[in-house]
């Protein structure tokens, strides 16, 4: 904590010090890191010597459909033209499944921008206003089709590892009667396509959202909201066909 204070000084480590579940990183101007969370490594399994001075997009996120607003708020703040952005988003890898709200802010030094401040909120007040959420209408898990208030839960059993009937009823804003129907019914759908008794939601979302592709990838799937509405409506071959144009976007321009 003293040593974000001394980098980013004022709102910012007020924000950091009052829920340190947040996830943070700081990068300089080129994208390498320089400053993680706790919380950061815990997604990657990783110490923090692994992580410092690594570039974040090439070696721990990727967007794989590209991320056209997040490059354009990313000059914006290098610039000087806003002080700060935020994106609603769905990341995953195969620890984490991670609703969240992303804001960046400006690192400065001496008036200058120096670096970028990543602060992930994935608070559970994201399943109350993140459009993540609703941005699928249907989907299909190996052939059975799920519906929007299936797709929707599947989400908060991936994000959450612990969460209550209770607290489920409250963000579904239904009975917690129809909460435990609700979550036997996706289960029984689930099981019904899967090998064994285990039930893991994250591969769940996993396959819905990217249609089996990344299943195996350490770094954090990004979908920003705008991205995830695109590929929900994309076909096998149309979005392999988008991920690969993407990743040939990227190798040229971390080689140029």
């Amino acid at each position: 904590m003293v040593q974000f204070a001394k980098i980013v000084r004022g709102r910012v480590f007020i924000v950091f010090m009052k829920d340190v579940n947040r996830i943070y990183c700081i990068t300089n101007v080129e994208g390498n890191i320089t400053f993680i969370s706790e919380s950061f490594l815990e997604i990657y399994k990783a110490a923090k010597k692994e992580i410092l001075g690594k570039k974040i997009n090439s070696n721990y996120i990727i967007y794989p459909l590209g991320s056209k607003r997040g490059v354009q708020d990313l000059l914006d703040l290098q610039s000087g033209k806003l002080k700060e952005t935020q994106s609603e988003i769905i990341s995953f890898n195969q620890n984490r499944f991670i609703i969240s709200t992303i804001y960046k802010y400006p690192q400065m030094d001496n008036g200058k921008v120096i670096g970028i401040i990543h602060d992930m909120d994935p608070g559970v007040e994201q399943f109350k206003k993140n459009r993540c959420l609703s941005a699928l209408e249907k989907a299909s898990y190996h052939g059975i089709p799920l519906n929007r208030k299936e797709i929707k839960l599947a989400m908060i059993l991936a994000h959450f590892e612990k969460i209550t009937g209770p607290e489920i009823a409250d963000i579904l804003e239904v009975k917690v009667n129809s909460v435990y129907m609700y979550k036997s019914i996706l289960i029984n759908k689930i099981k019904s396509v899967s090998r064994g008794d285990d039930c893991c939601f994250i591969e769940v979302m996993r396959t819905i959202l990217l249609q089996g592709l990344f299943q195996k990838n350490s770094q954090l799937i990004c979908l920003p909201y705008d991205e995830l509405v695109h590929s929900s409506t994309m076909s096998l071959h149309a979005l392999k066909s988008e991920v690969k144009s993407y990743r040939e976007k990227m190798a040229a321009y971390y080689h140029c």
